[in-house]
């Protein structure tokens, strides 16, 4: 479930119906107004995710181990038709395969450069840049937590405002992250 950045609309993924769905509700003080559903044809949508514009929604689909990227209208990378404002429109070429095993969580930096996705079946957190105009994900290949190393332990250290990671192959303890394009 994520709310827009502007707060205007909620977005709820139904990932246990025949075909998966995601739902639109418009919310006003609070009051929930439904809008519309989308179906996710054979993808079955767990987490969700907004980018900071508020322009694309990436779906983390677990069975399906894909990735699925709409526009959200009236965002500029709507086609033909908009539906009404806070709806879903596929993007072309979504969704996108995960190299990774059983996508159920995804997040956005704050500046909506990098995708994190958290991969059940893998074991690991894939990291894909995001194409500026397409919201198009492509995967970070070096990154470390993307290769199958053993398991992966991470710790926030708010002071420092930086991400500390080990792998079991790695059991020295923390290694320090200074960015996000290091996580």
């Amino acid at each position: 479930m994520q709310i827009s950045p502007s707060g205007a609309f909620l977005y709820v993924s139904a990932p246990s119906q025949p075909t998966g769905v995601i739902a639109v509700f418009a919310v006003n003080a609070g009051v929930l107004s439904f809008v519309k559903s989308t179906p996710t044809a054979d993808n079955d949508p767990s987490g969700l995710a907004i980018d900071p514009s508020g322009s694309y929604l990436y779906a983390a689909n677990a069975s399906a181990n894909s990735i699925s990227i709409y526009c959200i209208v009236p965002a500029s990378c709507v086609t033909g038709t908009p539906g009404p404002a806070g709806t879903l429109q596929q993007v072309p070429q979504s969704p996108l395969a995960d190299t990774q095993k059983n996508p159920v969580a995804l997040t956005l930096d704050s500046t909506g450069s990098y995708l994190y996705v958290a991969n059940q079946g893998s074991n690991n957190i894939g990291t894909y840049t995001i194409t500026a105009g397409t919201g198009f994900p492509v995967e970070v290949t070096d990154a470390p937590l993307t290769r199958k190393r053993g398991r992966v332990w991470l710790r926030w250290t708010r002071m420092e405002d930086t991400c500390m990671w080990a792998t079991k192959a790695e059991p020295r303890g923390y290694r320090r992250s200074a960015s996000p394009a290091e996580v």
